[in-house]
This record gives structure tokens, C-alpha cells and sequence, in this order.
């Protein structure tokens, strides 16, 4: 009689080779170099972030004597010189373009990251298309808008506590996990338009983008996502709802992960530092009716968890 082990196994794509902190962009020429870049395309919007990373980006390749294309980013097709030999994408929008120019093109992909990102641009990972390097640079950062810092860390506080659930995590997907939280809690110990709370959001953001790409999009954030295509703004405010009844549903169940980064407690405690600050319209009743609306529409697993939130926190919409 033969015995049968089951084995289980777990991977974890870290993906890009990220360079976070002050001076952070002084290692872009060395890793272009090292690749035998020299003809790299920079892609930036006409926006206030763009320019602000367009100019940081450009005396840092100019010290070095570096060639560059320069490409304003419109929502038209993007296109590149012949020669061009890498894609060099500065901020939210061109990342997100840049990812199908990589895909098309097969060139190296770097991105240049502020603290205005909102979790979705490196978590675009998933896709299969992962950025050679990142870069997260606070010298780099436009001015200070403390509305969009806490709204980035609304949205990386439900990633990052989804990603906790017992179905799940992992032991390493949680050293990302508690390191994120880790970071929000340093941002809501300083004001919000400090550089030093914004560029713990920042690292947060990546740190929840980097765990969706390894284990996927959580129950929130499916419905979150699924209102933002119907036309719903704010899509960071309807986690600030919904995730409460995930963490009434994830106490039930119980679980080592999300103890280990202080319990729901801890994450409700975040919740409330950063929502007054986000300027969200109040509008719980809508998002609670919408949400529901959705999940009973849906035919995907996401739908039905959803229901089952409403069902465990007696929530009625």
C-alpha cells in the first residue's frame, strides 16, 4: 500500500529591481549603462507631476552625456524613435502606457514613480509585463497634495490588509505585507504634506502593488475596480467603506497574518488617520448599495464574496 505526500508550494515574483529614497534617480544612468542602453525614450505627461519628473530625469541623464528622446505622452498613439533602445516612463498615466509599449516593443522598462501613484501602476505587474526597474525618488516629487497621499494610502492599506486573508497569504507575501503597514504607520505619525508621509505612502503603495501582482486582486478591491469602469470616482472610497466589513469578516475566521501586524484594531485605527484627510464626499449609503448591486450582477468569485461581507457584518444597503 502506497503512501501519497502532498506537496505545497509557493512562488513570489519580486519582479523589478526597485531603487526607493533620496537620490534614488542618481542610479539611473549606472543601470542604463549596465544594460548597454544609450538611446533611451523618456515618456512624460504635459501634467505638473510630469514636468517635475521630466526635469529631475533630465539633469540626471545630462551630468552623464546621455542621449534621450523626449515624448510627451497624449492619449493618442505613442510612438518611438527608430533607435530607441529602452522606455523610460515618467509618472502614473505614461507607466500605464508604457507597460503595452514594453509588451509591443520588447525593450527594457524603467519606471519613475511619485507619491501620487495609486497602487495600480506597479501592480500592473499581474499583467505579466514587469517593469525592469522602478524608481521612487521624494527630490523628484511635485508639490504637496495631502489629499492624494491619503488616498493613496487608503487604497495600499486595503491591498495590503486583502492580502492577509487566511486563503490568501503566505509567510512571504506577509514579510511584504507587514513591511507596507509598516510604512503607513510611519506616514500617519508625520502631517500628511511632509515629505516624509508622503514617501512612506509611496513605499506602501509598492509594497501593496508588489503583493497583488504575486496573489491577486482581493474581494474589495474587485468591487472597488469594478466601480471605478462603471464611471465611479474616488475608488479609494469605497475601500474606506468596505474594508471595515472585511476586517468583521477576517475576525470571525481569525488568522496569524493579520494579528501579526496589530489586528483589526490597528487597521481600523489607520482607516480613520487618513479618510478626514481624503476629502471623500460622504456617501457610504450609495457605495454600500452599489457594491451590492454589483456583486449580485456579477458571475465572477469576487461577486459572491461580497455578499458574503454584507452577510457577516449585517451590513444592509
Amino acid at each position: 500500500m502506497s503512501s501519497v505526500q502532498q506537496l505545497s508550494s509557493f512562488s513570489f515574483h519580486a519582479g523589478s529591481q526597485m531603487f526607493i529614497g533620496a537620490q534614488a534617480l542618481d542610479h539611473l544612468p549606472y543601470v542604463l549603462h549596465q544594460r548597454g542602453i544609450s538611446r533611451p525614450a523618456v515618456l512624460h505627461a504635459p501634467d505638473r507631476e510630469g514636468t517635475s519628473l521630466m526635469k529631475s530625469v533630465t539633469d540626471v541623464l545630462a551630468d552623464c552625456g546621455m542621449l534621450f528622446f523626449p515624448v510627451v505622452f497624449r492619449q493618442d498613439a505613442v510612438s518611438l524613435e527608430e533607435h530607441t533602445d529602452a522606455v523610460i516612463a515618467l509618472g502614473n498615466v505614461p507607466a500605464r502606457a508604457a507597460h503595452q509599449l514594453a509588451f509591443q516593443s520588447g525593450l527594457p522598462l524603467a519606471m519613475v514613480l511619485t507619491d501620487l501613484q495609486n497602487c495600480t501602476e506597479a501592480g500592473n505587474m499581474h499583467t505579466g509585463v514587469f517593469p525592469d526597474y522602478l524608481f521612487l525618488d521624494p527630490s523628484a516629487y511635485p508639490r504637496a497634495v495631502p489629499e492624494l497621499t491619503a488616498r493613496t494610502a487608503v487604497a495600499a492599506l486595503t491591498m495590503l490588509t486583502e492580502s492577509l486573508q487566511q486563503d490568501r497569504a503566505h509567510d512571504i507575501s506577509c514579510c511584504f505585507s507587514e513591511a507596507g503597514i509598516g510604512q503607513l504607520q510611519e506616514a500617519a505619525r508625520q502631517p500628511l504634506r511632509s515629505l516624509q508621509a508622503r514617501h512612506a505612502a509611496a513605499e506602501a503603495a509598492l509594497e501593496a502593488a508588489l503583493v497583488r501582482s504575486n496573489t491577486g486582486a482581493g474581494t474589495v478591491s474587485s468591487v472597488c475596480q469594478a466601480l471605478s469602469s462603471s464611471g465611479f470616482t474616488f475608488p479609494s472610497e469605497a475601500s474606506a467603506v468596505l474594508l471595515p466589513l472585511l476586517l468583521a469578516q477576517m475576525d470571525q475566521h481569525g488568522g496569524r497574518f493579520l494579528f501579526s501586524v496589530g489586528g483589526s484594531r490597528e487597521i481600523l485605527r489607520l482607516l480613520d488617520e487618513f479618510v478626514p484627510s481624503a476629502g471623500f464626499p460622504r456617501r457610504t449609503d450609495q457605495i454600500l448599495a452599489l457594491a451590492r448591486s454589483t456583486a449580485e450582477l456579477s458571475h465572477q468569485h469576487h461577486g459572491r464574496d461580497i455578499l458574503r461581507l454584507f452577510d457577516t457584518a449585517g451590513a444592509e444597503a
